[in-house]
């Protein structure tokens, strides 16, 4: 199984894996930490795991040793076959695997123990299958004896909103985003903006992060205000619109704290409405968009929806929305409620934060329409809102 750069994620210079890169540091013979971003990996590897590495020469690894190998025809994770040391050219890498770390758990790949384990997969016909069917036992009996792959109670509103800010503040992720920034619109949004505001006027951007679309949006003439919870932000925010020479208004607030006058705005877009908790304070944040937004208020929604929910969700919905039935809203964790822990491969996973996935977008729609709006999809993804009539 080839792997591409793009699933692979240097953690300490927060970028993609290149070969350059990976030809550096086993030249400088320097250990590192990568995570994977790939399902079906060489066991223990699970997808969005985290793999600390050392550079080594293949000619003196024992058979079975998980190694990372790197040639002109990609990367790629493999446990070393007898009399298979030698790479296929004088180009390739390797570095091999010795610790490999999940939230609440860290293995030792260089241990005795993986080391047999190692040997025994690629030296002994059939034992690979054996060893599939023993991890496939092992798998359904942790899912029958942990059934709830996520609590079914969350916490309070409060509580959980502070801990979505506490995500995008990491340190690595707010490096992250920062590296990324750019001045420009990405592609579906340069040509949704010019077809529902054909004309710049004043635009309110909630969650608008370090400025990638509120610098690139001043810059085509909107006279913008973003507003984002995370005061790291908002200084990165800020030192971007500087550095591109637009004046933009940045304030530290979440969409709940929003105020102004009537019509203050003649459209506002929204990035961050899964990440408000409960379904009475989102409708409550709709609102109060079309209260500062002056007609035809024009209100672009990034939201997305998951058709697809294993029988373990399943039954984690199944009982909040009992619990919900009999104590209503004094029980404020919802259907759909779920806890993240990668906002991009440079998330500390050990920092879940809240994340409301909808099941189908009928009940994107029943909210907006909750709220006493209009919204239709448009085909670039987003909802565009307006006031009805």
């Amino acid at each position: 199984m080839k792997l591409g750069s793009e699933g692979l994620f240097l953690v300490e210079r927060l970028e993609e894996l290149t070969l350059p890169a990976f030809e550096e540091l086993t030249d400088r013979s320097e250990p590192f930490a990568l995570k994977v971003d790939y399902r079906g990996l060489p066991p223990p590897i699970e997808e969005l795991d985290l793999l600390h590495l050392i550079p080594a020469d293949p000619s003196g690894l024992p058979p079975g040793t998980l190694v990372l190998r790197g040639g002109a025809e990609g990367f790629e994770l493999l446990r070393l076959a007898p009399g298979a040391h030698a790479p296929a050219n004088g180009h390739e890498q390797v570095a091999r695997v010795v610790r490999v770390e999940r939230p609440g758990r860290v293995i030792r790949v260089d241990s005795r123990r993986w080391r047999i384990l190692g040997s025994l997969l690629v030296g002994v016909p059939g034992f690979p299958r054996l060893y599939a069917w023993w991890r496939r036992i092992s798998w359904l009996a942790t899912k029958l004896f942990h059934p709830f792959p996520c609590p079914v109670n969350l916490g309070p509103p409060e509580a959980l909103a502070r801990g979505v800010v506490e995500k995008y503040s990491c340190p690595g992720e707010v490096a992250r985003q920062i590296q990324l920034l750019g001045g420009e619109l990405e592609e579906w949004e340069a040509d949704l903006i010019p077809r529902v505001l054909p004309r710049p006027g004043r635009l309110l951007v909630v969650g608008c992060g370090p400025g990638r679309e509120s610098v690139a949006l001043a810059k085509r003439g909107f006279e913008v205000v973003g507003i984002d919870p995370a005061p790291i932000l908002i200084e990165a925010a800020r030192r971007h619109a500087e550095a591109h020479g637009v004046g933009i208004t940045f304030e530290t607030r979440s969409a709940a704290e929003l105020d102004g006058p009537p019509g203050s705005f003649d459209a506002i877009l929204c990035s961050c409405y899964e990440h408000i908790p409960t379904r009475r304070r989102r409708i409550e944040t709709l609102r109060l968009f079309q209260r500062l937004s002056r007609p035809p208020g024009v209100i672009i929604l990034t939201a997305g929806w998951y058709p697809t929910r294993g029988p373990r969700l399943a039954l984690v919905d199944g009982l909040r929305r009992l619990l919900r039935g009999l104590l209503g809203e004094r029980f404020t964790t919802e259907p759909g409620d779920r806890l993240i822990r990668h906002l991009s491969l440079a998330s500390d996973a050990e920092v879940p934060c809240y994340y409301h996935a909808f099941h189908d977008p009928r009940e994107i729609l029943e909210e907006i329409e909750a709220a006493g709006l209009t919204g239709e999809r448009d085909p670039e993804g987003p909802w565009i809102l307006r006031r009805p009539g």
